[in-house]
């Protein structure tokens, strides 16, 4: 079995039904938010087979009114039969890389079910306190489920009223 890690600025629709099997793969059918894409995409192939992913994009969210540069992160995925083999952690590694070197990003900033709170605690990332403004295209309303961020440049994340001022991702 051979592994590669790639990047790609291209999610095909191909891509997109492999890496997200049934109608809700994220988990995500009972609330039905408008989602932004990403402009950055790792995949972990596995004898040339895409089976798992990891999306990133550049933004700046507000705090207090005040931009904070974050790189967020969103569409992490693997497929069932190849899931507790460190896949997503590795691809995690690799883009957190990409988001410190490459995009300048103070924070990483991820949308997430509660369910996976613990795995991305592990890897260092940490809860902000709610609520957290998003965008939908009836207007701003709260995140019903976590935020969490990842310093990227060794500081806490600044406390405040958080905006992302778009779609989650």
């Amino acid at each position: 079995m051979s592994t590669e890690i790639r990047r790609s600025q291209d999610l095909s629709q191909e891509i997109k039904r492999k890496l997200g099997p049934g109608p809700d793969p994220f988990g995500m059918q009972a609330h039905p938010f408008s989602w932004r894409e990403k402009d950055w995409h790792f995949f972990l192939d596995v004898d040339g087979e895409p089976v798992s992913h990891v999306g990133v994009l550049r933004h700046d969210v507000r705090v207090d009114g005040v931009p904070v540069p974050v790189a967020g992160l969103g569409g992490v995925i693997t497929e069932p039969g190849f899931q507790g083999r460190g896949f997503a952690q590795s691809l995690l590694r690799e883009a957190v890389a990409f988001m410190t070197d490459e995009l300048d990003a103070d924070f990483g900033f991820l949308f997430c079910l509660p369910r996976l709170v613990p795995f991305y605690g592990r890897l260092g990332w940490q809860t902000l306190p709610r609520p957290i403004l998003i965008e939908q295209p009836g207007g701003a309303l709260e995140f019903p489920f976590e935020v969490m961020v990842l310093p990227l440049r060794n500081r806490p994340w600044p406390p405040g009223k958080v905006e992302a001022q778009s779609l989650p991702w």
